[in-house]
């Protein structure tokens, strides 16, 4: 329809996402570069930010990188530690437990 083609005219979806990728990038390594618990860096998309203390999340991590709100994404990282996929299901699932750490820097760590 050409009303809707003129809606997303200028929308650059390819930037964008790249944007999204290079901020989440730069996150993970001040985290350290990879998941806390067993080191697992290759793919990005595979690493999650993992909310310490639950009670204190105010948003996924996740929607607010889209968003680009750095103040507001700093904030709720801070709350967090570093795990790929496969650590922080375990860890939810209760198939490992740890205890988390603040971080002179940013977020928590494994003890």
């Amino acid at each position: 329809c050409a009303r809707t083609e003129k809606i997303y005219t200028g929308y650059n979806r390819e930037g964008r996402l790249a944007r999204i990728l290079a901020l989440k990038k730069k996150l993970i390594l001040e985290f350290g570069g990879g998941c806390s618990r067993c080191g697992y860096n290759e793919f990005t998309s595979a690493l999650t930010f993992h909310h310490v203390h639950p009670s204190e999340k105010e948003y996924n991590p996740g929607y607010i990188i889209e968003r680009g709100n750095l103040e507001r994404v700093l904030a709720e990282i801070n709350k967090c530690s570093l795990l790929c996929l496969n650590c922080h299901i375990a860890f939810e699932s209760g198939r490992w437990t740890g205890e988390f750490i603040k971080r002179d820097g940013l977020g928590y760590a494994l003890k």
